[in-house]
């Protein structure tokens, strides 16, 4: 039962949308409000334009190879303090400038500022100090690499040297020893060459391949300080402008449209966030399921009744269940006086005390239209005012205050002579408060009171009790003991979860028996179609087709003008037993 419980009460998805339609206002005042102002904002911003330049970054040899560039590295190079004091230069006072990669070897140089033609000044200063500082960098890279190679030629050509001369002295020094001597026979002088021969190849196989080798070295490097001094005089082709900026004709920013499709949907989220954020701050009572959950049950809820579109003054007594018999407000009176009777068929239900939590929410305007719609389904109906505070029933029907209840606990006058009946209102009639007495809970405490509800309560007679408010005086505390059921009228919009929570544990502390809730002053505007179709009047079905269900058209109570005419027995005119409205 719990779980099931539990189930019924969380928010399904139709809840949001009727949070949404109840916190309308607040929704669209946060999207004026920020549409207004971004769109305000939006026109009143400077224009800024943007100017772009697209640069190529070519490959850095290293080593003899090529290297890919690095462009986070260039991008960072092109926004440098040394880049931008280079471009300042060429145009004083110059702003700074934005880089984005747009491919593996190419960026975008981008510049913005309330002037074209100064956006354009800017990117073509920094492209033109970037390719400068770049090209000197480079410059002096090759030229220190260069110097590094000559210095390194000059080292091995010492070497050569050295070693040739070397050579040249161990090989004079080999043929001063083996010279020719003077008488020597043909076996020696063979003897002689062959060891000449033998020193001077030793001597060669010693100190030639090491001169070799520093003379390769020297020619290879040779050959790279070539190259470094022909690639230094490149240096500027590492970079190249692919695509030149032109003056912008349209500005970036602002967009107002664009700005206010942004602020219209900024709006819609800050109004939906407030909207679900005051949901869930406030603590009114603005539906029948929030009257369900403060309640607990959902049984406990025996009608809505919505307001009235005829009530133009609230403060002004007005029973609708007469003056405008066929409205949704009267029919959901009907549909009270339904639930009520149903609450009294397990038990006799002969005692009815109507109050609510706090004042002005609407129960003696409740009560008074109950007890005309049950007078009108047959039943006699006997209303008692105990709400010696501030009685308001006998204003509904235009009755006397002068004598009532507390002229007759007093002994003043007899029930009979107090006891009004209703005019135009067959079998309902009314004991209205009577004078206001300085102590109400004590003259409601005494035994007096039961035995004059012990009085009023005659066979088949209804009694509807009006009773102070709750929780401000006891006084309904002390009444509700003493009656079959204790109906709690709730305002929509006025209300709170917390005290009717208050009120229902108040009468659960007093044990009186509870017949449930009424949400009074409900919002109608998703009911009006409903109504319209099974309640619509006389005028409105001749306006139609003319024709009922079955084809034959309304009766209408009509003199010859065609003015209504009032029930010849002077009686308030009762509409035609309606069906009850269907259940959704």
């Amino acid at each position: 039962m719990a779980d099931e419980t539990s189930r019924l009460f969380q928010l399904e998805f139709r809840d949001y949308f009727e949070i949404i339609r109840r916190r309308k206002l607040t929704v669209i005042g946060a999207i004026v409000v920020v549409f207004v102002t971004g769109l305000f904002l939006s026109v009143r911003e400077q224009k800024i334009y943007r100017a772009s330049a697209e640069v190529l970054i070519n490959s850095v040899s290293s080593a003899g190879a090529d290297v890919q560039p690095d462009l986070d590295t260039e991008s960072r190079l092109v926004q440098s303090e040394a880049v931008r004091a280079r471009a300042n230069e060429e145009v004083p006072g110059v702003g700074s400038v934005s880089v984005s990669i747009i491919g593996t070897k190419i960026v975008r140089v981008s510049a913005e500022d309330a002037v074209p033609s100064r956006a354009v000044e800017t990117v073509n200063a920094y492209v033109k100090a970037y390719t400068e500082y770049r090209q000197e960098q480079e410059v002096d890279r090759l030229l220190r690499a260069a110097e590094e190679t000559d210095a390194r030629i000059a080292d091995l050509d010492r070497q050569v040297r050295e070693l040739s001369d070397q050579l040249d002295e161990r090989l004079a020094d080999v043929q001063a020893r083996y010279a020719p001597v003077f008488g020597e026979t043909a076996a020696e002088a063979g003897a002689r060459q062959l060891a000449l021969a033998r020193e001077t190849a030793a001597v060669e196989a010693e100190l030639r391949p090491r001169r070799d080798t520093f003379q390769r070295q020297q020619l290879l490097l040779e050959g790279n300080l070539q190259e470094l001094l022909a690639r230094s005089q490149r240096a500027g082709e590492g970079v190249q402008v692919l695509a030149s900026p032109t003056e912008p004709t349209e500005p970036i920013r602002p967009k107002p449209v664009e700005d206010g499709v942004k602020a219209f949907g900024m709006g819609l989220v800050l109004g939906l966030c407030l909207a679900f954020l005051f949901e869930y701050f406030d603590d009114s009572v603005q539906s029948r399921e929030d009257l369900q959950r403060a309640v607990g049950h959902q049984k406990a809820v025996l009608g809505v009744i919505p307001t009235a579109q005829a009530w133009k003054d609230a403060s002004r007594s007005e029973l609708v269940s007469i003056t405008d018999p066929k409205s949704p407000t009267a029919e959901a009176y009907r549909a009270l006086r339904t639930s009520v009777h149903f609450a009294g068929l397990e038990e006799k239900l002969a005692v009815l005390s109507i109050t609510s939590p706090s004042p002005g929410e609407g129960k003696t305007t409740t009560l008074a239209n109950l007890a005309v719609v049950l007078a009108e389904s047959g039943r006699r109906v006997v209303i008692l005012d105990c709400d010696l505070r501030r009685p308001r029933v006998h204003t509904f029907f235009g009755l006397s205050n002068e004598i009532g209840f507390t002229s007759v606990m007093i002994g003043e006058a007899p029930l009979s002579v107090a006891l009004q009946k209703v005019p135009d209102v067959s079998r309902l009639y009314l004991l209205a408060s009577g004078p206001i007495p300085p102590n109400p809970s004590e003259l409601l405490a005494s035994s007096r009171f039961a035995d004059v509800l012990r009085l009023l309560k005659a066979d088949g007679t209804v009694l509807l009790i009006d009773t102070p408010p709750l929780l401000p005086v006891t006084d309904a505390a002390v009444i509700a003991p003493h009656c079959d059921r204790t109906l709690l009228v709730v305002a929509a919009g006025k209300s709170t979860k917390k005290h009717v929570r208050n009120a229902v544990e108040l009468l659960e502390q007093v044990d009186a028996p509870f017949a449930g809730v009424v949400l009074n002053k409900a919002d109608n505007t998703k009911r009006d179609g409903y109504y319209r179709y099974y309640y619509a009047t006389d005028d409105d079905y001749l306006a139609g087709d003319g024709a009922g269900r079955n084809g034959a058209a309304p009766a209408r109570n009509s003199s010859a003008n065609g003015a209504r005419q009032p029930p010849a027995n002077g009686a308030a005119r009762r509409p035609a037993k309606a069906k009850a409205p269907r259940r959704r």
